[in-house]
């Protein structure tokens, strides 16, 4: 089952191309200034009739290129909708999901915004997100074009809840003119842990940066999963009630990254966490010749921020490898809130839809949160004018890549997974700080996430 999956994950990803983004710190929020009711006037009997907008709210995570071309495509669905007025706020990732959590506390959350599989759980089982399937029956929701992978992808319990705003593979960016300067060869896709290491010391040898800004993590634990998956193991078991792989490679994790950064070929913990938007990324100010790890589609503002091109490689490979520690898996998704009328309900679907599936929309947001899942539009932006030399980058380390990964085996994350990637940013630091050893941080952290499963399991 898993290689079908993954053949039709790899299939749309061949016929598809996308590009990037994330991170950005900072909200704005802005209401659609016209927020007046629609009048019309009956040319036969001169009557005229008012009928009230329906208003309902959008919220994202993400960099400007993504704000730009998401405020683009609401103002055009007002633009095609004017019985709907659209109020929409943004941020970077950081306090996007506090912002969340606080309203979802006071049952404010907005109509339509976007998700992770990190917390899609989460929300579904506090039932504070909308089953979407009445609204694919009516017809409101298009998914006659996607795959049933893409499809599947936002499914709990047998119901639909989110849908994937992009397909997409993690990847560590890295910059080819300082490797070329420092007189080290580039990354190939067979490369190991070992390769990773010693390009790390010998660029910092040779020119005094860290080889790598952040080792191979991402969303605090996931470089460490995708280690884990390639050794044949997963986070969490199958009910997800408990960690599932060995204590001893966390360890082995944290003194890479203990040692990188104490010898100095991995930036210091310090330093890491002043990077609070893409602008401040040491890649991007040549301060570094590596980023392990993020999503490939946010390799694109990675670029545009940078203002060169920048190159996409695979997780290293490790001895004993059952299978690449690279995974596919959704960008991110995006879902409706159980709150508000049948009416705001019903428009916000139609906003849904059409920021998946509209042409027009998804030319001007240029695939930017991944490989559309929509055929007609993956056929327009390959068709198009509209894709950047750095979305075409990101597209081809997909395409090079794609024949030899799997799906993500924790693509549906527990409700306490985001407590458990705080719990590990909070000890990995401490390791990193010199307040604990890995040895005394892995017995913590399974203690801790351990108790969070067993917990949500009763």
């Amino acid at each position: 089952m898993k290689k079908v999956f993954a053949l039709i994950l790899v299939t749309l990803i061949l016929l598809s191309i996308f590009s990037a983004c994330s991170g950005k710190s900072g909200t704005d929020t802005t209401t659609n200034s016209d927020t007046s009711d629609k009048t019309t006037t009956n040319n036969t009997t001169g009557t005229t009739t008012t009928t009230p907008k329906t208003t309902i709210r959008m919220m994202w995570w993400g960099s400007q290129v993504r704000h730009d071309g998401t405020i683009a495509a609401i103002n055009l669905f007002m633009e095609k909708n004017p019985n709907v007025n659209v109020e929409y706020e943004y941020s970077g990732w950081d306090g996007y999901w506090d912002k969340i959590a606080t309203l979802a506390a006071a049952n404010t959350l907005p109509n339509v915004w976007q998700q992770s599989t990190a917390y899609l759980k989460m929300y579904v089982s506090a039932n504070q997100i909308l089953d979407l399937q009445p609204y694919v029956d009516k017809g409101i929701i298009d998914l006659s074009d996607w795959s049933n992978a893409a499809i599947e992808t936002g499914k709990l319990n047998g119901k639909l809840y989110a849908l994937s705003m992009g397909m997409t593979a993690h990847t560590l960016v890295y910059d080819p003119e300082i490797f070329a300067k420092a007189g080290v060869k580039e990354p190939t896709q067979d490369w190991t842990w070992e390769d990773y290491f010693e390009k790390c010391k010998a660029i910092y040898e040779a020119l005094g940066i860290p080889g790598d800004e952040t080792f191979c993590t991402m969303n605090a634990k996931d470089g460490l999963r995708h280690y884990v998956f390639s050794q044949g193991y997963t986070i969490y078991n199958e009910d997800q009630t408990a960690l599932a792989f060995p204590k001893e490679m966390m360890v082995e994790f944290l003194n890479w990254e203990l040692k990188g950064q104490k010898e100095g070929w991995i930036a210091d913990q310090a330093t890491q966490n002043e990077i609070t938007t893409v602008e401040q990324s040491l890649i991007v100010t040549g301060d570094a010749a590596m980023k392990g790890a993020i999503n490939s589609n946010q390799c694109v503002a990675l670029m545009e921020a940078a203002g060169r091109e920048l190159r996409l490689i695979n997780y290293p490979h490790s001895k004993g490898e059952k299978r690449w520690g690279t995974v596919l898996g959704p960008s991110m998704l995006i879902n409706l809130s159980n709150t508000g009328t049948d009416v705001e309900k019903e428009e916000s679907a139609k906003l849904l839809n059409f920021i998946l599936n509209d042409v027009e929309a998804n030319l001007i947001m240029g695939g930017e949160r991944g490989v559309p899942s929509s055929k007609r539009v993956v056929e327009a932006l390959l068709n198009g004018d509209t894709l950047s030399d750095y979305a075409k980058i990101t597209f081809e380390y997909v395409n090079n890549v794609s024949p030899y990964l799997e799906p993500d085996p924790d693509v549906i994350r527990p409700p306490a997974d985001g407590e458990i990637i705080n719990i590990y940013k909070r000890l990995h630091d401490q390791v990193m700080f010199g307040e604990m050893t890995p040895e005394e941080a892995t017995e913590a952290f399974f203690a801790e996430a351990n108790a969070l499963l067993a917990a949500g399991a009763n």
